[in-house]
């Protein structure tokens, strides 16, 4: 509010939603441009890329699990890839409020499949293995990690931390 009162015309009534959607793109907001996406999502959802597009940006906005739904449905019509697997499990993560559930289990799994040296997929199913109470494996698999990610890694203090909760 205190931004926009800054930048904004507070005294000037504000757009229809249809006004807004046919705005020239140079003076579209973030949101102008979802509701335009999402409306031609609505009239063709068969088109993938479309679903690829606004899976990140619903993530930055926090919309976790319409950020899942559309990384489901562009895996369905474009097909598995790293990016897509990431993005899914990620975002289903974060719509369960951190519990690696199974849906973000099998995508991680399909990542280790197509890049087996991924770092990531492998910080989240040892994460699993701790949820579900398997401390010895996620014990085992921080430590393997820690070997692998090196003194910098950005996953390093995550997985000391996990180590540390666990064998303390």
């Amino acid at each position: 509010v205190v931004i926009y009162l800054a930048v904004g015309s507070p005294s000037l009534p504000g757009q229809p939603h249809a006004a807004r959607l046919k705005a020239p793109l140079a003076q579209a907001s973030e949101s102008d441009l979802v509701a335009r996406v999402e409306a031609h999502l609505r009239q063709h959802p068969e088109d993938g890329r479309g679903w690829d597009v606004i899976a990140p940006v619903y993530i930055r906005q926090s919309q976790f699990r319409r950020a899942a739904d559309a990384y489901g449905r562009a895996m369905r019509l474009l097909g598995e890839s790293p990016a897509r697997l990431s993005g899914f499990a990620r975002a289903t993560i974060l719509a369960s409020d951190g519990i690696v559930a199974a849906s973000a289990q099998r995508a991680y799994e399909k990542m280790l499949a197509l890049d087996p040296k991924s770092i990531e997929p492998q910080v989240w199913l040892a994460i699993a293995k701790e949820q579900e109470g398997d401390l010895a494996a996620a014990e085992a698999g921080y430590r393997a990690l820690l070997g692998e990610v090196g003194a910098e890694g950005p996953w390093r203090a995550v997985l000391e931390q996990r180590l540390k909760s666990i064998t303390a």
